[in-house]
């Protein structure tokens, strides 16, 4: 029988049992908030140093993509730099960095991905390590890795490409389809009244955008014509979404609502592009791409410069002068070759210099002399030129099967106003080993259809082709210079003159490298990208152009850019002027079998991104 001394005994247990396991679990509650809060505080930490390290891995990949792939990146410079800056920018963090390194290392496996996996060439690769350290705990520390490719391409391997210019493509009465892989360094704007189709992948790590960059939305506002992208079912799919607006990357959701529309046939920073360069581009020393088609300095440069130039390159030279040179021999500097004086051009029948004819395009504003915007070319008739060279000796640089110099014409006229070079009669190419490349500092002007028939009689196809210009206009067979005289301004903008000269069907089979025009005040304050990279002087509505091949724009033109009276932008003729149709076909043959003389560019990706704590 119990007692009430019993019954106090057991409650007073009761009470010290569960008070110690209050206790007990205040002690555990405590341990745990406390190692919670230094878990929390070292967490914190850790996501301070683990930014801090993406800082020093950013910082050393824009160095490496910031120089071209022959240069040797200073390892230590670059590091020094950057903790230098570091120690400024982050003082008293309560880190610090213990570790930058870029190491080379093999490139036995790395290919490219997506849009560039047929295309890319890896040539170097590069790891980018950076540790940040706890200064109070050595053992907290984030490390990560970075691995970059150093990629080279052709340009041939693009349908359409743009170097340092926005492509706007803002197509009125036309009905633009590019095919090819189209690629713009510095942004796609879009504005079509009617429709663009795009058959191939897009990459710009700038952005696509339906409409107009900041500040040049004059004559874009109604312009929301079809603009239809291909996916990887080879299916057009619209650039609108259902509500109506069109998904660019403005959108919030841009990375998975465009993959998910296109299957990563879009491609923008977001999704890893990255910009091309040449070799040769070089910020720091002012060397742009208009080294192509500069003349050689007086003074010997660099042979990592000389190399690029097509005069350095060429196998038959025109010069200013007149004259007609053969080149031979290894390029190192300026002074390269050898030349051989084959002849002055007033005594070969391939070439007239006594024509002249009108550009609508230069006379600019309202003038009392309208005799500024003729043009008077240097014509070269290449079917006389293939006879002519059928009879050279086979040992010529220009024809031999050894010579990297076979194909490869380069020509410069005066630098005068109006000077410029037309290309006549080419239908048939000349047969050469590795194909037929023109190029000049001048403006090109190609009058008739250009390589579609084939040298050998009887057979089809064409021969690897390249045209490098200051600018490139197409005359059809139809153009006549004696209807294109001097025009007053009135004549050329009102009356019957306006529609005088009619065009006819045109076909150019080649690779095009130019520059590009700026516009006239209010003429929507845009290039016109592809649709006024090839220009156009004779009425050609209803009519169609068919380029093939591929399209380079690697600077704006400086020789037929602006008028020739007050500085002006030139002229853009009206649009019902230009071709309604106009087809730029990727020639499938460059993948196999390019023209001679341009060398590839590069591109830095990024091959895969690693924490390594």
């Amino acid at each position: 029988m119990k007692t009430k001394k019993h019954k106090g005994a057991a409650l007073l247990a009761s009470v010290i049992i569960i008070m110690s396991m209050l206790f007990a679990g205040s002690l555990f509650m405590l341990n745990w908030s406390r190692k919670g809060y230094e878990y929390s505080v070292k967490r914190t930490a850790y996501s301070k140093m683990f930014y801090a390290a993406e800082s020093g891995i950013q910082y050393a990949a824009k160095k490496i993509r910031g120089m071209p792939p022959t240069s040797v990146i200073n390892v230590k410079k670059v590091c020094d730099d950057f903790i230098g800056l570091a120690e400024t920018a982050f003082p008293d963090t309560g880190y610090t960095f213990t570790k930058l390194t870029i190491e080379e290392i093999a490139t036995d496996g790395i290919v490219a991905s997506g849009a560039n996996a047929d295309i890319y060439k890896i040539e170097k690769a590069y790891d980018i390590r950076c540790r940040v350290t706890d200064n109070n705990d050595p053992d907290n520390y984030a490390e990560l890795s970075k691995e970059i490719g150093c990629f080279s391409v052709s340009v041939f391997d693009y349908g359409v490409y743009y170097q340092d210019i926005e492509m706007e493509l803002y197509p009125e009465y036309a009905d633009i389809t590019i095919g090819g892989k189209v690629h713009s360094n510095n942004g796609l704007h879009l504005g079509p009244f009617r429709s663009l189709r795009f058959l191939d992948y897009i990459t710009s790590p700038e952005g696509v955008y339906q409409g107009a960059t900041t500040g040049k939305d004059l004559g874009w506002e109604d312009r929301d014509g079809n603009i239809l992208i291909s996916n990887k079912k080879n299916e057009l799919v619209d650039m609108r979404l259902e509500d109506g607006e069109f998904l660019d990357s403005k959108n919030p959701n841009w990375k998975d609502k465009s993959t998910d529309k296109w299957d990563d046939k879009v491609r923008t920073k977001e999704h890893g592009a990255g910009k091309i360069k040449p070799a040769f581009v070089n910020e720091a020393t002012g060397v742009d791409s208009t080294v192509l088609i500069d003349p050689a300095p007086d003074t010997p440069e660099s042979y990592d410069i000389a190399k690029y130039r097509f005069e350095n390159k060429a196998g038959l030279v025109i010069t200013a002068e007149g004259i007609l040179y053969e080149q031979s021999g290894v390029i190192t500097n300026a002074e390269f070759t050898t030349r051989t004086y084959i002849d002055h051009i007033t005594n070969l029948n391939w070439v007239v210099t006594t024509n002249e004819f009108f550009n609508r395009r230069s006379l600019g504003d309202a003038i009392d002399d309208p005799s500024l915007g003729m043009v008077y070319p240097l014509d070269i008739d290449i079917g006389l030129f293939n006879e002519w060279l059928a009879v050279q000796p086979e040992s010529m640089t220009f024809k031999h099967h050894l010579s990297d110099r076979a194909g490869i014409m380069y020509i410069e006229r005066e630098n005068t106003l109006g000077r410029a070079v037309r290309i006549n009669n080419a239908e048939v190419l000349p047969k050469l080993p590795n194909g037929f490349t023109v190029a000049s500092v001048n403006p090109v002007y190609i009058r008739g259809s250009y390589n579609t028939k084939s040298s050998i009689e009887g057979a089809s196809g064409s021969e690897p082709a390249l045209i490098v210009s200051d600018a490139l206009t197409v005359l059809s067979d139809a153009w006549d210079d004696a209807e294109n005289r001097v025009k007053t301004y009135e004549q050329l903008t009102c009356g019957e003159d306006y529609d005088s000269q009619v065009a006819c069907d045109t076909r150019i089979i080649a690779s095009l490298i130019s520059g590009s025009a700026e516009p006239t005040e209010g003429e929507y304050q845009a290039t016109g990208g592809v649709q006024n990279f090839i220009r156009f002087l004779e009425y050609w509505r209803g009519l169609t152009l068919d380029h093939v091949g591929s399209s380079a724009c690697l600077w704006p033109s400086r020789q037929e850019n602006k008028t020739k009276n007050s500085g002006n932008k030139q002229i853009v003729p009206r649009p019902n002027r230009y071709p309604s149709y106009r087809n730029f076909t990727y020639d499938d043959e460059l993948k196999e079998r390019q023209p001679p003389g341009l060398e590839r560019f590069y591109t830095f990706e990024e091959i895969c991104w690693k924490k390594i704590r």
